[in-house]
């Protein structure tokens, strides 16, 4: 048997169904309740270092999520929905995307995750993934040529400039273009639709921006402030706000102790995952994590809004101290880095200047 078909029973393949009004569902939402089921049934009780990190973690996340979703819509539902035996902590239903003007296609996760959340007894959050780098400043909208009657697209931006930068970092620098978006959709699409849902949405983006000031911020709070409208019950809390809890900083320095053999484990799995589906190129799915004299990249990025620009973090090992830095000035040095008050010291380290997150993947 040839390397390749041993390896491809470890990975389905999928294909999206091209059929209008068709969805790829996997696994169907009929079987939410009895997977449910199964993972209430694991043992989750074990007081082991992992199982005190999930539970902090649990316990943080949901704090935050309904913190960071009160500043913008009610949250008053979230306490009938989190009634559970004594003892036992409420399940999360997790979904996510990055804070940008999707179609409906993405958008139908949000709809789902509230169908589910509805028939079981699970708190919904929906995890904003601002760390990844936003591509554009707006969006094709259909529209029609008026001489010949035949579909077209126009290009329709909500502020000034190009993306290449991370959405969180995204602040709006055209405010009457922003202010002017709905408008100019509307006058594309009027020949196709009367009546577009920008109209409701960007209500709440201004109302958005005059809080945040940042794209991102403004784009993912007016999308969910619309789900509000429509009934939708579900929290969200920015990938941002996520890495600046104690759980988080634990989990990253228990994978930054132990870097170079997680590089192994790292870089086997990408090798796995190439052979498996015939791919030549060492850059996808993902680049190999390498390693430069005594220098190891971790799979983080470090940036910060005087720069931002997101580069690879690397981790060194000096005299029992633990370097994350950029190599290009940005740096963080933890003594005792199991510890505690190690974990705590890189929680409280993130700031406008100095920000460390997961790579999208």
């Amino acid at each position: 048997m040839s390397p390749a078909s041993s390896t491809e029973k470890l990975f389905r393949d999928f294909r999206a169904p091209s059929g209008d009004g068709t969805a790829l569902i996997q696994p169907p939402l009929s079987q939410a309740k009895s997977l449910w089921n199964h993972n209430r049934s694991l043992d989750w009780t074990s007081n082991d270092w992992w199982s005190s990190l999930r539970r902090l973690g649990r316990d943080q996340l949901l704090t935050d999520s309904i913190r960071y979703t009160s500043a913008y819509r009610s949250t008053d539902w979230v306490q009938s929905s989190r009634s559970c035996p004594p003892g036992v902590a409420p399940s999360i239903l997790m979904a996510g995307h990055q804070p940008e003007l999707f179609h409906a296609g993405v958008w139908f996760k949000n709809f789902a995750l509230d169908r589910l959340a509805k028939s079981l007894p699970v708190i919904p959050i929906n995890l904003v993934v601002d760390n990844d780098v936003a591509m554009r400043r707006g969006i094709r909208v259909a529209s029609l040529d008026a001489a010949s009657g035949l579909a077209r697209y126009e290009v329709v931006t909500f502020d000034d400039g190009a993306g290449g930068i991370p959405y969180e970092q995204l602040v709006v620098v055209n405010r009457q273009r922003f202010d002017r978006f709905d408008a100019e959709v509307r006058r594309s699409i009027s020949p196709l639709v009367t009546d577009p849902c920008v109209t409701q949405l960007w209500r709440h983006a201004r109302a958005a921006i005059d809080r945040c000031g940042v794209a991102g911020c403004a784009l993912a709070q007016a999308r969910h402030a619309l789900e509000a409208d429509l009934g939708l019950r579900t929290l969200e809390i920015p990938l941002s706000v996520v890495v600046r809890s104690v759980a988080f900083a634990k989990f990253l320095l228990a994978i930054l102790c132990e870097l170079p053999r997680f590089q192994q484990c790292y870089n086997n799995s990408a090798a796995l995952y190439r052979t498996a589906h015939g791919i030549r190129s060492t850059a996808h799915p993902v680049p190999n994590l390498a390693q430069a004299d005594e220098w190891f990249e971790a799979p983080l990025w470090i940036y910060g809004d005087e720069s931002p620009t997101r580069r690879a973090a690397w981790i060194r090992y000096q005299d029992g101290s633990l370097v994350i830095s950029d190599r290009r000035g940005r740096e963080c040095v933890l003594e005792h880095p199991d510890s505690d008050a190690a974990a705590e010291t890189l929680a409280a380290a993130q700031c406008n200047k100095w920000k460390i997150r997961p790579r999208a993947l």
